[in-house]
């Protein structure tokens, strides 16, 4: 086992690349090269460098806190004169110093993992786990070729069985990362229990359609949460749809959640959630669960928690909530209403975080090579309100007819009301804020009287009485007009950006290499749109 200087030393001097053996094809992305041949192809996808770069800066930020806590608890623990035997320990007089592990459930080529061991200190070992027999040959052969054998560790096998034996050998992960083709869903069990406390989970789920689409039968069946099917906020949806599974699984276990950073990305969401022991703070998990009541007309919706926060006894405890805070019909257009959820209603982010994970990046941009995105995403990420969900000011004028107004212009008209207001990561042109519907259809009026819109039937979408006085812009709305240099929303660098055919027996690419260089050396298609 590499010291974890060693390991520092090798993050921050890569060794040069050894040559490419005859009849392999070489790609490289970071520090990591891995190589293809025809008998073994296995999945790759260069379009998720973002993600991979993503996932580096992140379990770098966390794990320096991380690693600090470990150390306190090992110190502690030496320090008692006494000690008790411990499940965990073999010698209860000598306490094992804490390691930092990471499992890759799902490695394909190796190359995440790969990465990981170059390119974060203070890594004790990296389980590169597969199931396909072609993949763990190509992960020993990458991690033979990257000099990184001493701590990255090829492993076959299913990954629950993997992460459920060491479980029950009392050993676990730091950081348990699924990055699966599709849904994470039946690993999910598992890597709660595989996570340690105070853990690292990262999870990637690609299956969309389902999470944010019309599959809500599919959802329910994966997820156990219905999904909303035309929701202008599906992807945020999505997001809050995984967490709420995470959470209720974590909670069998007297543990408990708290997400780091949870982002749509492109074809796919990313969430990066810490797990706690913590049987009381499970129980409160009720308070930040609950439904979703959309109009799919007008695009009004509300959240109903199953939980509230209760003091008794001088105790904050979890009581009833009361509700459902709409009825049958929409108040506002008079439309049915769907229910969907149950999902995670608390925050998405911790600000701080995203504040201390963007700044890492800055220092270090060329440790990234998609350092512009990342930067942009967590500026956005570390802004957003943690109110739920989002509206699109678009989507609101078109149920009215009417001109939309500039984004600054409708968010002054929030932030002047006292109400808060922000973008969100998820896709441009939408707004998150604090402020009722009722409040959204007043400004509205207001703004089709203030353009001279013309349009018979717009008084009964206005739902009260009190009209928006002034529309002048707000001395904070400037942040959501265009900054230069800061790309705060994803834009396709190639044509037909998506995810790739399910790995198979198929001829491996050989031109990998070469079409990422092609792509580089091209115009982009489109500028980057700061909205």
């Amino acid at each position: 086992m590499a010291a974890p200087a060693a390991v520092a030393a090798a993050a921050s001097s890569p060794a040069a690349p050894r040559p490419t053996p005859e009849g392999l094809v070489a790609v490289t992305e970071g520090q990591a090269t891995i190589l293809y041949d025809d008998a073994q192809s296995v999945f790759y996808n260069e379009v998720q460098e973002f993600n991979r770069d993503l996932s580096i800066s992140i379990i770098r930020t966390w794990l320096a806190g991380y690693r600090a806590s470990q150390l306190q608890r090992y110190e502690k623990r030496m320090s008692m004169p006494d000690r008790r035997p411990s499940p965990n320990d073999n010698d209860p007089k000598k306490p094992e110093k804490p390691q930092m592990t990471i499992f890759e459930g799902l490695s394909a080529t190796g190359l995440r993992s790969i990465r990981y061991a170059k390119e974060i200190p203070d890594i004790d070992e990296v389980v590169a786990n597969d199931f396909d027999k072609r993949a763990v040959a190509a992960i020993k052969r990458n991690v033979s070729h990257n000099d990184v054998a001493a701590r990255v560790t090829p492993s076959h096998g299913d990954a629950n069985l993997v992460m459920y034996r060491a479980v029950s050998e009392g050993r676990r992960y730091s950081v348990v990362d699924l990055d699966p083709y599709g849904t994470a869903g039946p690993f999910l069990d598992a890597a709660v229990q595989a996570v340690a406390d105070g853990g690292l989970l990262c999870i990637t789920c690609t299956d969309m359609a389902v999470l944010a689409g019309s599959q809500f039968e599919a959802c329910y069946a994966k997820y156990g949460s219905m999904s909303l099917p035309n929701a202008e906020f599906c992807h945020e949806m999505g997001l809050r749809t995984l967490l709420h599974t995470v959470q209720t699984l974590t909670g069998r276990h007297g543990r408990y959640i708290k997400p780091l950073l949870s982002l749509s990305i492109d074809f796919y969401i990313r969430v990066f959630v810490q797990v706690f022991d913590g049987p009381a703070k499970a129980k409160r998990a009720a308070q930040d669960s609950g439904l979703v009541y959309n109009c799919p007309s007008c695009y009004s919706f509300a959240t109903h928690p199953f939980g509230k926060s209760v003091q008794k006894g001088g105790q904050s405890r979890t009581g009833l909530s009361t509700g459902p805070p709409v009825g049958p019909l929409c108040a506002y257009c008079e439309s049915p209403h769907h229910v969907g959820g149950p999902v995670y209603l608390g925050p998405l982010h911790d600000v701080a975080f995203a504040r201390e994970a963007r700044a890492l990046v800055q220092k270090h941009p060329g440790a990234f090579k998609t350092h512009t995105r990342i930067t942009g995403m967590l500026t956005v990420a570390s802004e957003e309100l943690p109110t739920p969900l989002y509206y699109s000011v678009a989507a609101l004028c078109r149920v009215v007819r009417a001109q939309s107004p500039a984004i600054p212009v409708f968010a002054s008209a929030l932030l002047n009301a006292g109400y808060q207001v922000s973008l969100t990561h998820c896709a441009p042109g939408m707004l998150k804020t604090d402020a009722p519907p009722a409040f959204l259809w007043h400004v509205l009026k207001h703004w089709i009287q203030q353009s001279g819109w013309v349009r018979k039937n717009v008084a009964h979408l206005s739902p009260g009485e009190r009209l928006l006085k002034r529309l002048g812009l707000h001395a904070d709305a400037s942040r959501f007009g265009r900054k230069p240099g800061l790309v705060r929303f994803q834009i396709n660098p190639t044509a037909n950006w998506g995810p790739k055919a399910r790995a198979g027996n198929t001829k491996a690419i050989k031109n990998v290499a070469s079409q990422k260089e092609a792509t580089a050396a091209q115009p982009p298609a489109k500028r980057a749109r700061d909205a």
